[in-house]
Formats: C-alpha cells, structure tokens, sequence
C-alpha cells in the first residue's frame, strides 16, 4: 500500500479547443491541453448524488433511493502571470459571452489523473494586502467528472 500524498506538484491542464459534448475517457486523453501556471488551490469537486425519500405509510423506515446527481461547481486560484499561456485561455474561456465547455486535466502527484468539462467564469480577484500575491479564482462548473484508469 502506497503512502498518502498531498497536492504538492499536481499540475491543472485546461483543454486547447472547446468540448461541449460528453467524451469518454480515450478522448480526454487525445485531447491537447495547456497547463495553468500558479495554481494554488483546487476547490473540491466530484459527483454529489442527491438521495430522495418517501414516507410510505405501511413502512416505519422511509423509503431512499439515489436521485440526480450534480458534477458541482469548483474553483481553481492562481497567482496571477499576464502571460502564461494557460492562464490567459482559461481568462478567455471564463469571459461572460464565451458559453462553451472545456476539459480539464488533473495530473495528481499519487499517479491519479482526474478530467472534468464544464463551462468556466471568472475571473474573480480576491484583493489583498502588502503581502498577498495577486490572484485570481475562476469557476469551472462540471457537467463531467472521469477518474482515468490507473495501471498498477
């Protein structure tokens, strides 16, 4: 059994072209991406499935049973560089009449590789004091979440 590991080196990719339909795990991976520079954090993100119940008079227990489930919305921040190539698509695709959904690519320090698509807002800029870096946050929304395949 591997140790746990922390973020440290993961890398976050933004897809080079937009992707407004599902694709499966072979296309995520033939896609070409950019990689975003000065992230320093990831929001959380993941499939949050909705558990719906009915009372049923004849039952002491209700009755439950998965409902919809929501990719979620999450958030990535950057330490803000004019001209990294990566940031710069990603404030692109985040523009208010940009309506199209991007890939994203997770490359996790454990080995792991995470995509997710969805339509990007922001940037929001946080402010800050004398000693804050000037960052950014923008707002993947996830109409798709894979956890690629990993090989043992």
């Amino acid at each position: 059994m591997a140790d746990p590991t922390t973020y440290l080196n993961a890398t976050v990719s933004i897809s080079t072209v937009a992707q407004n339909v599902d694709i499966n795990e072979a296309a995520f991976e033939g896609l070409s991406y950019t990689e975003i520079a000065n992230v320093g954090t990831i929001g959380q993100y993941g499939n949050e499935t909705n558990m719906v119940n009915y009372p049923v008079l004849a039952r002491a227990l209700t009755l439950k049973a998965k409902g919809q489930t929501d990719g979620g919305s999450f958030t990535i921040e950057c330490a803000v560089d004019l001209v990294d190539a990566g940031q710069v698509a990603f404030k692109a695709a985040g523009q208010p009449a940009v309506r199209d959904s991007y890939a994203f690519k997770l490359d996790l320090p454990n080995g792991a590789v995470h995509y997710l698509r969805g339509p990007v807002a922001g940037p929001v800029y946080p402010g800050g004091g004398n000693e804050d870096f000037i960052r950014s946050v923008f707002t993947v929304g996830v109409n798709q979440f894979l956890e690629a395949t990993v090989s043992a």
